[in-house]
């Protein structure tokens, strides 16, 4: 509680961490996983169970990555890590924020049945709003830096922009997100896929239900 940047930092390499059971809130970001390159990326990790809630959604820290991110968990790289069963609820930026730099590897992850909620920033900051983003570096991919993704069974309820935010990154063997089974209710856009410069479209979007989105169902741009 009451921690300016992040309540939790996994810092490079810190492979099969596991982060189960605990309450932040009244914090810039939840659950902060750092890497920029594949070799200093942690895997096999299991964040499970935990409830995060009221991050800076009022604006009260107005510096350094508690106004410009404000993520229940923010992921930059790593594989086979499992985020399943949190429920995040009042904050201003994103429940899920995953990211790759150039080259990095992010393989083989799992979202699993969390329930993210009251994503809005009635601040001055102008954060995101986001239920679950992925984004990246576009240049310097290769294909299936990114593959073999995972949202599934969640439930993004009250969301200020996009409950689903999703890029393209090359993929030429199987595809790079799969996004199913899950419920997207009360958000201006359900989904939205940005195809930028890197080539494949590289997701499955399947058997979700997306309920009084006031701007858009999809979106592609």
């Amino acid at each position: 509680q009451w921690c300016v940047n992040y309540a939790i930092s996994v810092n490079s390499a810190s492979d099969h961490t596991i982060i189960r059971r605990n309450t932040i809130t009244e914090s810039g970001n939840g659950i902060y996983i750092i890497a920029t390159t594949t070799a200093t990326n942690s895997n096999y990790l299991q964040v499970t169970s935990n409830t995060i809630h009221d991050l800076n959604q009022t604006g009260f820290y107005t510096t350094g990555v508690a106004a410009s991110d404000g993520h229940a968990i923010g992921v930059q790289g790593g594989s086979n890590n499992l985020y399943q069963f949190n429920v995040i609820t009042h904050l201003g930026g994103s429940c899920f924020t995953l990211y790759d730099f150039a080259a990095q590897v992010l393989q083989g992850n799992s979202i699993l049945s969390n329930w993210c909620e009251d994503v809005n920033d009635p601040s001055a900051l102008g954060r995101r709003e986001i239920g679950f983003e992925y984004g990246n570096i576009n240049t310097g991919h290769v294909a299936n830096d990114v593959a073999n993704n995972v949202v599934s069974g969640n439930v993004f309820t009250n969301v200020g922009t996009t409950c689903i935010d999703t890029k393209s990154v090359q993929p030429s063997v199987g595809r790079a997100w799969t996004h199913t089974h899950n419920t997207l209710i009360d958000c201006a856009i359900g989904l939205k896929f940005r195809y930028d410069t890197d080539g494949n479209t590289g997701f499955i979007y399947t058997n979700n239900i997306c309920q009084n989105c006031t701007v858009q169902t999809f979106h592609f741009q």
